[in-house]
């Protein structure tokens, strides 16, 4: 995750249940999530070994904050004055507002996080400014807009949630009000904390796809009916930040542009929650293939070769996992491998049935035809042409047969290839998520970077 600044935070910690055993050091928290604890403690203290697990650090901050550090490793210790021990620790995740040993299993009912970007790609305001110039009367009207709720699936229901920042009333000669808002996930059951985890990465790759760019969480906050305070009388869950190294972790902040997002907000605004639900049952059953996408679009790679491969095998995969075809029928597929066991001599029997266990299998070219065909006129050139060089290409990069070198792609031609099966990968994506052949096309139309992606 991102934030908006790095945290350092004094404190007093200890592990549970050795409360008296108290050590002194500093948090530190980087703008990227990544928790450090630089301690002072007696040198008698076993437990600050270097090397040393501890599951759980609790700690009380000078400024009166309540922390916990989940799954701890000491990076460094050592003796640095007679009878005082400094060591090093780097933790998985920090959680303010309480002390607990549940760690990853920490039940989770609601989740309030942000991404980078994200009211931009919204669009929605509260703000309504009028002018009339001749008479010389402006006017700036802000109401907090109203919550957006879409039910995902039985369990899940996410929301927009909106906050503003106001000026207080008075005779005031500049005035500023700043919205912001954020996403909402309300889990009936609750989820555990690893649960959660796994949810916001995979929502997170939403954005990420519908940005067409990488972006990362900013923010997170849970709550949980274990931890709860009196409010007004009423028992109300506590609010608790959370800080993890999450991923993906882009240098850049991702731009926003009415021609280079794969997905406006404004045209799946009535279907959010409907996209949404899509997007995390795909992500469920072909996993490997978007993986391989993300991997080969929005990670470094030390080469051109190695985003190549990546972007051919999550496609082979996509279509492996969403189609039941074979070469032959399954009964005339066994018939000819026991055809062909028999005849084989008795000590290479073992070998050949080796040999034939993916032999019904449909070939890599095969695959690319099914995929490519309902997307062939928004290609240049013809499909024929551009999949006999992804076959060559990825046979010779993956045996590295001389024979096919001279055939393979290299430099411009393959950036030019990869962006093709990017394009034509994001085509099959849109396609999952239930958009129509003519709303794709509006989508290519809109977006200046898949049209050049195709045109490539």
């Amino acid at each position: 995750m991102k934030t908006s600044e790095a945290l350092k935070l004094q404190g007093s910690w200890w592990i549970p249940g050795n409360q008296n055993d108290q050590f002194h050091g500093a948090l530190e928290i980087s703008q990227r999530g990544r928790a450090t604890l630089e301690m002072f403690a007696n040198a008698d203290n076993q437990l600050l070994t270097s090397g040393a697990q501890i599951q759980t650090i609790y700690g009380l901050t000078q400024n009166g904050k309540v922390v916990t550090l989940i799954n701890c490793l000491i990076t460094r210790s050592n003796l640095s004055s007679p009878g005082m021990l400094n060591a090093s620790l780097v933790a998985d995740v920090v959680l303010f507002g309480i002390n607990t040993d549940l760690g990853f299993s920490i039940p989770c009912s609601e989740v309030i996080f942000n991404v980078e970007k994200f009211a931009e790609w919204t669009g929605i305001t509260g703000a309504k400014v009028t002018n009339n110039w001749q008479r010389g009367q402006h006017t700036i009207k802000y109401t907090l807009p109203k919550v957006s709720r879409y039910k995902v699936t039985k369990n899940l229901t996410v929301s927009i949630v909106f906050n503003a920042l106001l000026p207080m009333a008075g005779n005031v000669r500049e005035t500023k009000v700043s919205q912001d808002s954020a996403i909402k996930l309300m889990l009936d059951p609750p989820l555990l904390l690893e649960e959660v985890f796994l949810l916001l990465y995979r929502l997170n790759s939403f954005f990420c796809f519908a940005y067409d760019e990488p972006t990362a969480l900013t923010s997170v906050s849970i709550f949980s009916p274990k931890f709860t305070a009196l409010s007004r009388g009423n028992p109300q869950q506590l609010q608790l930040d959370v800080f993890y190294p999450s991923t993906p972790d882009p240098d850049t902040v991702p731009v926003m542009s009415a021609f280079t997002g794969m997905l406006p907000f404004n045209a799946i605004e009535k279907r959010f929650g409907k996209v949404i639900a899509a997007w995390l049952i795909n992500y469920k059953s072909v996993e490997p293939s978007l993986e391989a996408y993300f991997a080969a679009t929005m990670a470094k790679h030390s080469s051109l070769e190695t985003r190549f491969l990546a972007l051919v095998q999550g496609l082979e995969s996509l279509h492996r996992r969403s189609s039941k075809a074979t070469t032959m029928s399954m009964d005339e597929f066994k018939s000819l491998m026991k055809n062909l066991i028999a005849a084989c001599p008795e000590n290479r029997k073992e070998w050949l049935k080796n040999r034939l266990n993916y032999a019904n299998e449909l070939s890599l070219r095969q695959r690319l035809k099914d995929l490519l065909k309902p997307y062939a006129p928004f290609f240049q050139p013809q499909p024929k042409e551009l999949i006999n060089s992804i076959v060559v290409t990825r046979n010779y990069l993956t045996h590295f047969d001389k024979s096919l070198e001279s055939s393979a792609q290299s430099n411009g031609n393959l950036w030019r290839i990869c962006q093709k099966l990017e394009a034509l990968f994001e085509l099959q994506i849109l396609h999952r998520l239930n958009f129509t052949e003519n709303e794709i096309q509006a989508i290519i139309s809109n977006n200046f970077r898949l049209k050049q992606k195709l045109q490539a």
